[in-house]
Order: C-alpha cells, then structure tokens, then sequence
C-alpha cells in the first residue's frame, strides 16, 4: 500500500497582499525660539557595587544547568548638598536569579525489578538585594526647589505615589541604561555532614558578584531653544 493515499489532505487558505504606494508626509513645526519643557539630562553616571550572596537550595545539588539574572531599581534618592557640580545619588534595588540546577530523584522510580536513579531538574527564583550611594557630576546643572535634602527620583518601571518629586517641584526620574555581571568566585559547601549524595554535591552556594549599573539621571525643565546659532558659537 503507498503511504501516499494515507496521507490526509488539508485545504490551506491564502491571499494576496496588494502592495500599495506611500508619499511622505514632512513634519511641519514653527521656528525659534521656542520656550520648551522636555526632559533633560542632569547627569549620566556608571558605578561597580560588589554583591556576596549565599544561596541555600532545598536539596543536594549535583550540577547548575543555568543561571538567568536581571537587574532591577527599585528607589532612587537625590542628595542636595548645594554644590553646583556635584551630588549623590543613593540607589536601592535587587538582582533577579533564576537557577536551574540537577538533584537526585525525589522519590526513587521502580520499573519491573530495576530501581531508576536518575536527577530530577528544579528551579529556583531569589532576590539578591543591593543598595550603594555614589557621587555624580552634573552635565546640566538641575533646578532645585529645596536645598540640603533629600529628593525622591521617580522610576519608569515602578508605580510612583502622589508625593513623589515626579509630580512635585523638581520632577526628577532615573533610567537604568545598561547593567552588567560578573562572576568573580563561586564557592560550594555541604550544610550537614550527613547528607547522602555524592562528594562532589552541594546544597550552599555562595556567590561574589561584581554588578556594572550605568544610569542616566533626567528633569523635566523649561528650555528656551534659539532658532538659529551665531558663527561665534558654532
């Protein structure tokens, strides 16, 4: 018999996608100057912060398959001090672990009269938290409404409430740029003595993280644009 004529026969719709001409259309503006309020950037800094987490897994592991990281702010503080070039910057936020790992089967699986003892794979998600304060320079020097304090900046990401300085006098918010790990030195270690698995399993990691963050700090201020530069200042 050919295995031709078993094989079932499905209809498959198609069409036509007439493709059809555009024109541009030119953006239209008046000319300057203009008196703007857009979003400008006060400073752009990187800071390293050096992160050591224990990691304590429910069973004795035997290998680490995979370990995804993200990187997350979730409060960021401006400090006045009324320096016209500098201030600081403190930082809180946490590093998101995914870690797929092999253990020994949970429950030994018997099948006739021979006894299965392969690894069963698990998951782990944890928070690794990180906090740091840092000195940064101002490329434009920002607007402030109060002096030798703290000033809340509101996050993109997160919810803000009312009384952060989003919707308040200064209206500063920070974007994570770009963000960067290195493993510097793993280290694995048996809580128990007498756990029954192989000498080379573990159920403690403990991990040495160097953490790369480049932010960008931004207020939304009024700017008056020209409408054309002098020879002088080109």
């Amino acid at each position: 018999m050919s295995t031709e004529r078993d094989l079932k026969e499905f209809k498959v719709e198609t069409r036509t996608i007439t493709e059809v001409q555009s024109e541009p259309v030119y953006p239209t503006g008046r000319c300057g100057p203009v008196l703007a309020r857009i979003p400008v950037v006060v400073s752009q800094s990187k800071v390293h912060i050096g992160i050591e987490s224990k990691v304590c897994f429910d069973h004795s592991v035997l290998e680490i398959y995979s370990n995804s990281r993200k990187v997350y702010l979730t409060q960021c503080k401006l400090l006045n001090t009324g320096n016209k070039r500098y201030g600081k910057i403190y930082l809180n936020g946490y590093v998101s672990e995914n870690i797929a790992y092999a253990t020994y089967c949970l429950k030994d699986r018997e099948y006739g009269n021979k006894k299965n003892t392969s690894a069963d794979v698990l998951y782990k998600a944890l928070k690794v938290p990180f906090e740091c304060v840092t000195k940064i320079e101002y490329c434009t020097f920002p607007v402030f409404k109060t002096s030798n304090g703290f000033i809340t900046v509101a996050l993109p990401d997160k919810e803000n409430i009312p009384e952060d300085s989003y919707f308040s006098g200064e209206r500063f918010f920070c974007e994570l740029d770009e963000a960067s790990i290195c493993e510097s030195n793993v280290e694995r270690k048996k809580r128990f003595s007498g756990v029954s698995a192989k000498e080379d399993s573990f159920d403690t990691l403990t991990e040495y993280l160097e953490l790369s963050i480049t932010f960008t700090l931004l207020q939304w201020q009024q700017v008056r644009i020209p409408g054309y530069l002098t020879n002088n200042l080109i």
